[in-house]
Parts: structure tokens; sequence; C-alpha cells
């Protein structure tokens, strides 16, 4: 169970911090909801029932993780599929999971592809673009909020991790 005051990532919503545990009469139901405020847009709430938020959001690592997260980037098989309507079950399940190893890796493979350097591959699929990007929001937000970098210096940083 989660408590007040900690830091998770909401699909769809980015980086929330968990405001209050409380219970909310909505429908003539009373409920006990956790009460999620996106940091980036402050005049935002959330309620989210405690007991369902499996899936629909998770804990922001520590800073000490990021290295052994990317260690295990490396050590992962890779997650393209030929067969486009396969690959984008595979990542709809690895958005919808934070799986942050295999998003990473996913990225990886998309920007690879993407700049050239998969001599199969002239261009991205539309639905490849919009993996690559809602992975990067979601990988690039995390990683500026813990490690207290700009947005922009997270894509160089996960590069370099990647070829190290």
């Amino acid at each position: 169970m989660y408590k007040k005051n900690d830091t998770v990532i909401y699909i769809g919503s980015g980086i929330c911090k968990i405001e209050d545990i409380r219970t909310e009469h909505f429908a003539k139901v009373s409920t006990e909801y956790y009460v999620l405020r996106p940091i980036s847009e402050k005049s935002s709430r959330f309620f989210v029932p405690v007991g369902s938020e499996n899936g629909k959001f998770t804990k922001l690592m520590e800073k000490q993780e990021i290295d052994r997260l990317f260690s295990k980037v490396k050590s992962c098989a890779g997650v393209w599929v030929d067969d486009e309507k396969k690959r984008s079950e595979v990542y709809s399940e690895l958005m919808k999971n934070i799986d942050r190893v295999r998003i990473i890796k996913m990225i990886g493979e998309l920007l690879e592809r993407k700049n050239g350097k998969s001599p199969d591959v002239k261009r991205l699929k539309t639905i490849d673009e919009q993996f690559l990007k809602e992975g990067r929001q979601l990988i690039e937000s995390e990683l500026s909020y813990v490690l207290s970098i700009e947005k922009n210096l997270v894509e160089p940083l996960i590069l370099k991790k990647l070829n190290a």
C-alpha cells in the first residue's frame, strides 16, 4: 500500500504526489481513495480507489536504482517484433505495466531504427513513433525528476548509459 506524500507515476498523467488517502462519497458509495496531484499541473487531482492501483500507478525509482536499471537493460533481450500488430501489443503491455527495463530497451531499439542504424528500416511506422514518444515521455520525466536534471539532458544520459 502506498502512503501519503509518496511520489508515483500515474499512467497517462505522469508524475504525481499522493496528496491524501481518504474516504469519498461518489455516486452514493463510500470508498477510500488515493488523492493524486500531478507535479506539473497543480490544479488537477485524480481519485484512485485504494486496492485498484495496480496497473494504474507505481512508485518512482530511487536515485541509487538507476545504474542497476541500465545494467538490466543491457542484459535484456530485444523487444522488437517484426509483426506490427504483435509489436503493438508487446509495447502496449510494457507501457501498461511500466516495465522500465523493457521500455528503455524499446526506446533504444526504436531510436536505432529511426536514426538509420538498422539497414532494414527506412523510417518508423506511425505506431512505433507513438510508442517511442510515450516511452520517452515516461522515462525522461521520471529520470529528470529523480535526478533533478532538465528533461533535455535525459536522452543523452540514456544513450550514454546504453552505449557504455
